[in-house]
């Protein structure tokens, strides 16, 4: 039987891979997390004549996260570890998403002949180029809740990572 947490991180996880799929990239699932990376989001770019790179990658560590939204950041407590490896700057570019879910395990999913809808929805942050955290166990990032991990912001981020900019 899966503990809570696990049942949170899978649904993370599916909340990236069905967003991300339907943006038309692929996803690789990364089998042991040794680099803070959960999985992996491919895209051919065949179409994108100002495209400097091929087939551009982004590695992602997801999180997940039972809160309330209440202003216009969403603090987060990232272990040590995941912040260190987050803020040097990688050959694939990396991002954090955090799935928000409500805090009643029971409001997380559900189920019905007209669809299935798992409650509330993740956000990203670029954490490259940040200084290394001091701290010893965890480091507070702030999510904008501006920048919603969806559709659009994938597409967007695939276009930067092609033509070798920053991902904004």
């Amino acid at each position: 039987m899966l503990t809570e947490n696990q049942v949170k991180e899978h649904l993370a996880l599916s909340y990236v891979y069905a967003v991300a799929s339907r943006a038309s990239c692929a996803c690789q699932v990364t089998t042991v997390d040794m680099d803070s990376i959960d999985l992996k989001l491919q895209r051919r770019n065949d179409d994108d004549p100002r495209a400097v790179l091929r087939s551009p990658e982004v590695a992602i560590q997801v999180k997940a996260h039972p809160a309330a939204i209440t202003g216009d950041v969403i603090p987060f407590p990232l272990p040590r570890k995941n912040h260190h490896d987050l803020v040097k700057r990688t050959v694939v570019p990396r991002l954090l998403v955090v799935v928000v879910l409500p805090a009643e395990p029971e409001q997380w999913l559900s189920i019905s002949p007209d669809q299935l809808v798992l409650r509330r929805r993740g956000y990203w942050v670029n954490l490259l180029g940040l200084p290394p955290t001091e701290n010893e166990t965890r480091q507070t990032v702030h999510l904008p809740v501006a920048q919603t991990f969806d559709v659009a912001a994938v597409q967007r981020f695939m276009r930067q990572v092609a033509q070798e900019e920053r991902i904004s």
